[in-house]
């Protein structure tokens, strides 16, 4: 058994614990309190003190693009969604698998550096795997699907034997149709059978501008006439998400990312259905593309599981959480503990680890990291908040890194 000790505890089940410990066996929490209470309790192989620091659960990214790592900073912002869709298409054009794969090893050290150990993936160039060695990270990879050039055989994905391949692996696999527009109804039923066929996670990304919508419920406007001459028009005189909800096509508990252009009809399906699904939102990727304000507090008022992502790095300068916990709380004048939460407690929820991920306690795995301070026990979530140095102290499953560049 091994024992952790920090300043300050930041469980995320209860108040900060001063002088705080982690009782440890394997990769497993044991138990969790004062310092001296669990030392009088237990009897430790290892004892290790992070002295004048926070120790707390590592954060979660519940949507990411690593294999768009190497775009940073490639197309500026300003640019109508439909052009900065051809400039992906172009930049995609000149990568190979090398080069996704440099990417994608580049962007898991970016998050581990800053503070994140779990990572919901997207990846939709090739094989669900990479060529490197299994992440570091909890990393679910989930398999980008879209159809609108050709049909994807879901027989062919070789999702549902993803454990057994990669022994080791921290995480697990999923599935993503990309969105409405790229993804046609029977791709989506497809995957919703597929997946509850092999209890696998589905996330989609759905209702992000007003192009799509004009789209669906018109059969006009800019991203109809980038699309035409790539597949079918849609025009279901329906608003994309009641499309899929009609026709029920999204699993429970399906992570829907963005969810910025909704009406009346898309209010009401989710009043109706606000707690079969999560939504993750992108407050700098929202920026970026100088979008009207997301509607955090209608849809907190719904009961709806809300996350924060990153988004990748063709419409982000960094993969930095604490830099979109900052923004967000700006834009929405959230508390810190409720912006923390979406980092933490509820992508835990989205994948189905609530109480074993994003939580210091018994029974849940040892994914923590340490921030230095030495102020006040009361200002903990502040502080933690306002951390803008790299991480140098991570633990993901009961192993240590120190700085983004520690073998595993």
């Amino acid at each position: 058994m091994r024992f952790i000790r920090a300043r300050i505890l930041l469980t995320q089940k209860g108040p900060p614990i001063e002088n705080g410990a982690v009782a440890l066996k394997g990769g497993k929490i044991i138990a969790v309190g004062n310092y001296r209470d669990l030392a009088a309790l237990y009897t430790a192989d290892e004892r290790m003190d992070l002295g004048e620091s926070i120790l707390m659960p590592g954060l979660i990214n519940a949507h990411c693009h690593l294999d768009y790592t190497g775009m940073r900073n490639k197309i500026p912002s300003g640019k109508s969604f439909c052009e900065w869709l051809a400039q992906i298409i172009t930049l995609k054009s000149t990568q190979t698998q090398e080069s996704y794969a440099a990417a994608i090893e580049e962007g898991l050290n970016e998050l581990l550096s800053s503070g994140v150990t779990s990572v919901f993936n997207i990846h939709a160039t090739g094989e669900i795997t990479p060529t490197f060695p299994i992440p570091r990270l909890r990393t679910w990879w989930f398999q980008e699907v879209i159809d609108i050039r050709s049909p994807v055989c879901m027989d062919n994905l070789k999702i549902p034997n993803f454990p057994k391949r990669y022994p080791g692996w921290l995480g697990g696999a999923g599935l993503s149709p990309h969105a409405p527009y790229t993804a046609s109804e029977s791709l989506y039923r497809g995957v919703k059978q597929y997946a509850e066929k092999y209890g696998l996670p589905v996330t989609t990304h759905l209702a992000e501008t007003r192009e799509e919508l004009e789209m669906f419920q018109n059969g006009s406007g800019p991203l109809f006439d980038f699309l035409k001459n790539m597949g079918p028009p849609v025009r279901s005189q329906k608003t994309p998400l009641s499309t899929l909800l009609d026709l029920d096509l999204l699993p429970f508990g399906t992570i829907l990312v963005h969810m910025n252009a909704l009406d009346k009809t898309d209010w009401r399906l989710l009043q109706k259905r606000a707690q079969n699904y999560t939504i993750v939102h992108c407050p700098k990727t929202h920026a970026y593309f100088e979008r009207k304000k997301f509607h955090f507090q209608r849809l907190r008022e719904l009961g709806i599981n809300i996350c924060l992502g990153t988004d990748s790095l063709a419409s982000n300068d960094s993969l930095n959480l604490f830099e979109e916990m900052r923004l967000f709380q700006r834009s929405h004048q959230t508390s810190e503990q409720e912006t923390l939460n979406m980092v933490t407690l509820h992508p835990a929820k989205a994948i189905g680890l609530a109480g074993r991920l994003g939580v210091i306690a018994a029974g849940a795995h040892a994914d923590f990291i340490a921030v230095s301070y030495t102020g006040p026990l009361k200002e903990a979530v502040t502080a933690v908040l306002n951390q803008t140095a790299p991480i140098g102290w991570t633990m993901v499953g009961g192993i240590v890194f120190h700085g983004e560049k520690s073998p595993r």
